[in-house]
């Protein structure tokens, strides 16, 4: 009897939990039509929902965090709509890809940007284009380095951007069989005693090599010993 009683008295407080929802669980659903609120782009309708969650909920703490963040992305979403437009007005298609991938992923602002980036496609595509034939000339007359910082210029975004890293790989190599022929031609020079002929190849080394550290070593041995010709030849 004892034990039905005790049954009988869970179910009953069960039922009346399910019915009356406690203060604990009233916060999370509050919380959670904010949510929906928020992404809507209904900010401060979103805000008053949170507001009304009572302070022992313990939904409370997740709602005080959310209104902060929601706050701080809502003025990031402003701001760089604002950059986006600017960027779009100044012609500066690539800028307008930059400024639309630091806005925050909220449904409304990405609406708001989203045709900015469509109409700047085409125009990227055809700088793309012309990037991508300046690079080719540039390799033609074995200039890597122009030829490499061409090629990065080109916007990832694009679809000629989305083919270029083969290229970007085989510039890369042979700009470092070039910046290694230029130190080969120093030492040459510099065994000569020739060392401004030396410093001259080593000043064309790019600083993107792993070649670079090496010449800067060696620029600073030649210099030393040239000043000390000079100064030998007074």
């Amino acid at each position: 009897t004892g034990l039905a009683t005790s049954n009988a008295l869970a179910i009953s407080f069960g039922l009346y939990t399910l019915l009356n929802p406690t203060p604990s669980n009233a916060g999370f659903d509050i919380l959670v039509r904010a949510t929906e609120q928020y992404n809507a782009g209904h900010l401060d309708e979103a805000l008053s929902l949170l507001e009304s969650i009572p302070t022992n909920s313990s939904a409370y703490e997740e709602a005080s965090s959310a209104r902060q963040e929601w706050r701080q992305e809502w003025n990031t979403g402003a701001t760089q709509l604002k950059a986006v437009e600017e960027a779009f007005n100044e012609g500066r298609w690539r800028d307008v890809l930059i400024e639309a991938r630091k806005t925050p992923n909220i449904p409304v602002w990405q609406q708001k940007i989203q045709p900015f980036v469509e109409q700047v496609k085409p125009e990227l595509e055809a700088q793309a284009y012309y990037l991508l034939n300046r690079a080719y000339k540039q390799a033609e007359q074995r200039n890597f380095t122009a030829a490499l910082a061409f090629l990065k210029e080109i916007p990832q975004d694009t679809a000629i951007g989305a083919k270029i890293k083969p290229k970007l790989t085989e510039y890369s190599q042979k700009q470092q069989i070039q910046a290694e022929s230029l130190l080969h031609k120093a030492y040459q020079q510099a065994s000569k005693k020739d060392y401004n002929g030396a410093l001259k190849y080593l000043s064309r080394i790019p600083q993107e090599t792993p070649t670079y550290q090496k010449a800067q070593i060696k620029m600073a041995e030649y210099s030393q010993k040239q000043d000390f010709l000079e100064e030998v030849q007074r």
